[in-house]
């Protein structure tokens, strides 16, 4: 793994994964916001934002897969299809820029999420970004065409 042992416990596999999740699913919250931090359905970013947060669900890992996945030293952007890896990339290893949904941040008010310890190694996912610095987004996969018609 980048930056980490080449093998993880099975606790920090977990926290990993964790980690994974709650860093792709904040970013697609942020792609699917307007400039007053809410989401309306019917625009193209949160259309697009629905899009990947089901693909992202789809075509993830199985958690006892990716738990052995990653115990194994292996990057958890493998665990996607290689259509999604490069989106998945950035958003692991870039903070989202909505202080509410960024795991890293540590001023979170009480009712939103529980405070969460990480392992040491997880603070090296930690670049800045904007959403003008991510990558195009991953085509429409055939798993989401042919579960939500697109």
């Amino acid at each position: 793994m980048t930056g980490t042992s080449s093998s993880l416990t099975e606790y920090d596999a977990h926290r990993l994964l964790d980690f994974t999740q709650k860093r792709v699913f904040g970013w697609t919250i942020v792609i699917g916001m307007n400039n007053s931090d809410r989401t309306d359905g019917r625009t193209k970013a949160a259309k697009l934002s629905d899009r990947l947060m089901r693909e992202c669900f789809l075509l993830g890992p199985r958690p006892g897969a990716a738990l052995d996945h990653l115990m194994a030293g292996q990057e958890p952007e493998l665990l996607w299809p290689e259509s999604h890896r490069e989106f998945i990339r950035f958003c692991l290893w870039h903070r989202v820029p909505r202080d509410l949904n960024e795991p890293l941040n540590e001023d979170l008010p009480e009712d939103c999420d529980p405070r969460r310890e990480w392992p040491e190694f997880i603070h090296q996912y930690d670049k800045p970004a904007t959403l003008a610095d991510m990558p195009a987004p991953p085509p429409v996969s055939e798993e989401f065409k042919a579960r939500f018609g697109a």
